[in-house]
């Protein structure tokens, strides 16, 4: 958000003030209304003469200074004179153009390299110049910005001026994005008559003849001259202009331009003298693009304009429509008038009011004021200053038309002109009629028609007649909510549905609007012609191939769904499945080389949003966070069966019986389950990666591709066989217990079993071919394979505690069985599983360290209701226990959070059975201060506060 600072009289500068990072060069300096000091100071003494010297020879030389900005000093900055009959300045008190990086490569004020310092010529406010720009800027037409600038020179106190932006290919992509096209600039031809200026006639497919007529401001253009005939042709020779003109020039933009002049009496421009504009060749669009320049002589100051009256100006003033033929044509051709009457009608009724700019004036006028009354080389006195704010005075170069009378006279005039031009102003589109019903920022599944997966919005007509959206305004920035406008004619049928494309990609077929929607959250607003809210909506992060929809279809609050792209949205959506993980071991084994040495991986999950009691197939394999929101993964499956063996394929696939597996739903959509993958050769299976379980689904019939992608919040490190010690590198474990085959085991590094297992498999035999023709490791192949009871795992050579609990669950419902527990991680028989490097030699438990027979002595000394400890000790430094008793099996979560309620930690998010649960908690991260933890067992919720002290 920008904050816009209005300056006092009294203060000498106001510095502004942002809570965000500026998001364009020059934001600083230009928002709202500010007066900055700048102090030159020249080396040499003579530089008044070199300034002079240079400026008449034409070549727009520059001398260095040192420049200091609000304090601030730039070494070496070019400094040289500008302008035209401003030059003239009776009290010699000159324009100038400073260039922050002429001397000095890289030197920037605010990420700009240049500002325009204007000496407000003919203007008794000196103000004009700040008000055209700023409701330029409001009202969405192509301009730079202005403020204002209390010059000194070798810190004396010089002059007050005008500070404007300067258009280069910062400006450019800042407004267009992209800043490769052509530039020109309208040259000034003073003295020429009609016979050189920029005034857009044909004068041959010689590009040379145009040479001395534009400025090609993009000099290593090949291009740019080409360009600019072809467009000058199409405008003064095709015979369909109403088709052909629209293709090479964004008229939309053209009519802005045109209606702010004559809506502001600006004659200096091109529907007067021709001069004072920008044209830019868009590179993706190839259009031409109009840009405002120079506005000082807005509100009929313009001392040659020929018009008496320039409060009655006619809507469609050109000085002469064969001589300026860019508006000449847009005049003599009717749909096209049609257009631009329409615009100025939206430009007038929405932005150019007493009510609108009265305020803005008052509030320039007052930060202003007394630095206009110190500046004793302006042209007029400071009760001129004061008059032409409200009123006309007349001076030597004619009547120059008060600020405030002008706009009383004007706003009047140009509504009567429109009411007899047969032109309503009347705003046809309320609140409620068109909404944003529907929108997608994570799009991999919705083509454009160039084929593309970008943004889009979907908007709604609720009523039953056509709507013509023209003039209305689309923006993802409250601040500018004129950011995208609706071409003219764009129509939405009665209740019918309208998408615009947010990918910035303004020359493809369709709508484009020139801004890109933000995935981690942010901003849509449908506008009015008069700026007014129609519809808006602030969001939160988005998923991949989700949209948000309004449900009930546009009236409802918005729900996070699958697309309903171009449809109705019903009364209802269905949810996103969701994958939550009951039992999600921490490593899996990896490649070494090649994968020889495989070992299952088996994790317990839950996947609900589905629909009720339906079969469907899934791959259950594993991704990286590099991998798209649309890819499956990699790794060989192993289908768990309630009943019979499991079943392993080497060639996932929905497609092929036996290359897939199925699950079915219960009567809420949700299904909770074992899932198996086998590590594969893929170079997702490098050790060191941390990957995520990704299970892929059908379309609950017999459908045989990818209707849906859930994946496991949680990230599981990959450790290979080796002796190395590190946090990539592991060691077999095998045991051959007195389990029932085809239940889970996993093995945890505390004797509470609490957190996330270390590592976990199913118990054998399991049915599924899993040899060394397979790749397995030889342990497993030759001693855990097909032996009931038998089970093998990899554990981290990294593991400081050991292994000292065992989980045995059932392979039915995943309900707690068994449980094997040894105090220090060395197990009776004398296995040692403390940091562990045996690598490819595993280590051997026996039956008696673990049995994992049924354990009926499980039920004692359960605890008989919930209840959540006092940490001790508390205060501590840095580590802290936390206890809490579950009387039933239950999902659990412990987080911690800070006092003003941001998430600090989560110490345990899983499925755990009845017991006591002690975990640790370690603070030495963190900044010392009060902590809260919260845990949350089912239905019984309870929040303590902790003390850390370092």
């Amino acid at each position: 958000m920008k904050f816009y600072l209005l300056l006092l009289p009294a203060t000498f500068l106001f510095t502004l003030q942002q809570t965000a990072l500026t998001q364009n060069p020059g934001d600083n300096i230009f928002a709202g209304i500010q007066v900055h000091t700048i102090n030159i100071r020249f080396l040499q003494p003579n530089y008044w003469d070199s300034l002079t010297i240079y400026y008449y020879q034409g070549d727009e030389q520059y001398i260095p200074a040192t420049v200091i900005v609000n304090g601030e000093t730039y070494d070496s900055v070019g400094v040289r004179f500008k302008g035209q009959s401003s030059f003239t300045h009776p009290n010699n008190k000159k324009s100038f153009r400073l260039s922050f990086d002429e001397f000095r490569s890289g030197q920037r004020w605010d990420g700009l390299k240049g500002v325009h310092v204007n000496n407000c010529w003919e203007d008794p406010t000196l103000m004009r110049e700040k008000i055209h720009l700023d409701f330029c800027r409001d009202a969405g037409v192509a301009a730079p910005r202005a403020n204002f600038t209390r010059l000194l020179i070798n810190d004396t106190l010089f002059a007050f001026y005008s500070l404007v932006e300067h258009v280069d290919k910062r400006f450019l992509s800042s407004r267009y994005i992209d800043n490769t096209g052509d530039l020109f600039k309208a040259v000034d031809g003073f003295g020429t008559g009609d016979t050189v200026l920029s005034d857009f006639r044909w004068l041959g497919n010689d590009t040379t003849l145009y040479l001395n007529r534009y400025e090609l401001k993009t000099e290593e253009s090949t291009s740019g001259w080409r360009k600019l005939v072809a467009v000058i042709d199409t405008l003064n020779n095709s015979i369909t202009t109403v088709s052909s003109l629209p293709t090479k020039v964004n008229l939309n933009a053209l009519y802005k331009a045109y209606a702010t002049d004559i809506l502001f009496g600006n004659l200096d421009s091109y529907i007067g003298t021709s001069r004072n504009f920008y044209s830019y060749f868009h590179p993706v669009t190839g259009k031409l693009e109009w840009i405002v320049w120079d506005t000082g002589l807005s509100f009929g100051a313009y001392p040659g304009s020929g018009v008496s009256n320039i409060e009655n100006l006619s809507v469609t003033y050109v000085r002469n429509p064969i001589m300026r033929p860019m508006f000449g044509k847009v005049l003599n051709t009717p749909e096209l008038k049609y257009n631009y009457l329409l615009t100025i009608c939206n430009i007038h009724k929405g932005f150019f009011s007493q009510a609108r700019l009265f305020p803005h004036i008052d509030n320039i006028a007052n930060a202003i004021r007394a630095y206009v009354y110190e500046d004793q080389r302006k042209m007029f006195t400071n009760q001129q200053f004061e008059t032409n704010i409200v009123s006309d005075i007349t001076v030597s170069s004619g009547r120059k038309p008060g600020l405030k009378s002008f706009i009383t006279l004007r706003q009047a005039n140009v509504q009567n002109q429109l009411t007899n031009l047969g032109v309503n102003c009347n705003f046809s589109v309320n609140p409620g009629d068109i909404v944003i019903n529907e929108f997608m920022t994570q799009n991999d599944s919705i083509p454009d028609p160039a084929g593309e997966f970008d943004d889009w919005i979907e908007l709604y007509n609720n009523t039953t007649n056509t709507i013509n959206l023209s003039g209305l305004y689309l923006t993802d920035d409250d601040a500018n909510p004129t950011k995208w406008q609706f071409p003219t004619n764009t129509l939405i049928t009665p209740n019918g549905f309208l998408i615009v494309w947010a990918d910035e990609n303004i020359g493809q077929i369709g709508l484009h609007a020139n801004f890109q929607l933000s995935t981690s959250g942010g901003y849509i607003r449908l506008s009015n012609t008069d700026v007014s809210i129609l519809d808006s909506i602030s969001y939160n992060l988005q998923a991949a191939n989700r949209s948000m929809a309004r449900v009930p279809n546009g009236t409802g609050p918005f729900v996070q769904g699958r697309p309903t792209f171009n449809a109705h949205n019903g009364n209802f959506i269905i949810p996103d499945p969701i994958m939550t993980t009951i039992i999600l071991p921490q490593v899996i084994q990896g490649i070494n080389g090649t994968n020889s040495n495989r070992i299952p991986f088996a994790y317990r999950s839950k996947i609900t949003g589905l629909l009720a009691n339906t079969t469907y197939r899934y791959l259950n394999q594993i991704v990286t966070s590099a991998d798209a929101a649309t890819v499956n993964g990699a790794g060989n499956c192993i289908y768990v069966q309630s009943t019979g063996d499991f079943i392993r394929t080497s060639s996932p696939s929905l497609a092929t019986t036996g290359n897939y597996g199925t699950f079915t739903t219960d009567a809420t959509g949700s299904f909770e389950g074992w899932f198996v993958t086998e590590p594969t050769g893929n170079a997702r299976f490098v050790p060191g990666k941390y990957i995520f379980m990704r299970i892929s689904i059908n379309n609950g019939s017999s459908g045989t591709t990818v209707e849906y992608r859930v994946t496991s919040n949680d990230s599981i490190r990959i450790v290979k066989l080796t002796t190395a010690l590190s946090d990539s590198t592991g060691t077999g474990l095998r045991c051959t217990s007195s389990a029932d085959p085809k239940d889970f085991v996993f093995a945890y590094d505390n004797t509470m079993g609490a957190g996330r297992p270390i590592s976990g498999s199913f118990i054998e035999s399991d049915g599924s071919p899993n040899t060394i023709s397979n790749n397995y490791a030889s342990f497993y192949a030759n001693s855990v394979n097909g032996i009931d009871g038998a089970f093998g795992i990899v554990l981290p050579n990294a593991l400081p505690n050991g292994i000292r609990r065992f989980h045995r669950y059932s392979l039915t419902d995943g309900a707690l069985i068994a449980t094997a527990t040894d105090g220090d991680g060395i197990w009776p028989s004398g296995a040692w599983t403390i940091n562990p490097s045996g690598g490819i030699t595993e280590i051997v438990l026996t039956g008696d360290d673990v049995s994992l027979a049924t354990d009926i002595s499980l039920e004692k000394e359960l605890p008989s209701s919930f209840l959540l400890s006092q940490n001790y000790p508390n205060p501590f430094n840095p580590m802290t226990t936390i206890s809490f008793s579950l009387p039933t099996e239950q999902f659990v979560k412990l987080e911690v959070t800070n006092l003003i309620g941001q998430h600090i930690a989560t110490i345990i998010n899983e499925r755990r059975p009845a017991g006591v649960y002690s975990l640790n908690f370690d603070a030495s991260s963190l900044s010392s201060g009060i902590y809260f933890y919260k845990f949350t067992g089912g239905t019984f919720v309870q929040i303590k506060r902790m003390t850390f002290i370092k």
